[in-house]
């Protein structure tokens, strides 16, 4: 007799808008540079069905509440099994801070000039923001994951941030 078992591993990083259960959010494309992110309105949630959590310690997202899209922030929590279920990690996004254009402008200029004249490429995206990091409770075994999002103070029709990937960090 002779047996076989097949373990189907899975990336680490997720694209948001691939989450089998969306529930008042948008998948909006995000042009240059493709892709699609998930842009969630309060009470909002993505849930992802039978993720493997075990020595998982952190999920980093590319999560961005920008005041120019007229993003509120708010509060990003993980649950288990539903998205009312226990609350293994969260944390609140604040809205990010303005881009002084002239700024960045005067930037680029200094560049060219310092570069003999020619542009400097490709110039600093400085709408880019630094990945958040959400810290989670030791758990163990396959679970539904939701990622929920809150925001008392945001209008019904408010975006709260957008996002487009999670990785799973051990």
């Amino acid at each position: 007799q002779t047996g076989e078992k097949m373990l189907v591993l899975r990336s680490p990083q997720v694209n948001a808008s691939s989450a089998p259960i969306i529930h008042s959010a948008e998948v909006k494309a995000r042009g240059i540079g493709g892709g699609e992110s998930v842009v969630p309105y309060a009470g909002g949630y993505v849930g992802f069905r039978q993720i493997d959590l075990t020595g998982i310690k952190q999920v980093e997202m590319n999560a961005a509440a920008q005041r120019r899209e007229g993003s509120g922030g708010g509060t990003i929590e993980v649950r288990l099994d539903s998205p009312t279920g226990p609350s293994i990690g969260g944390l609140t996004l604040e809205l990010a801070p303005e881009v002084d254009m002239v700024k960045v402008m005067a930037e680029m200029e200094a560049s060219a000039k310092a570069n003999g004249g020619k542009p400097v490429t490709p110039p600093r995206n400085p709408f880019n923001r630094p990945p958040v990091v959400l810290p989670l409770k030791a758990t163990t075994g396959l679970h539904d994951l939701y990622f929920v999002f809150k925001n008392e103070q945001a209008k019904p029709i408010q975006p709260l941030l957008s996002f487009s990937t999670i990785k799973f960090m051990n």
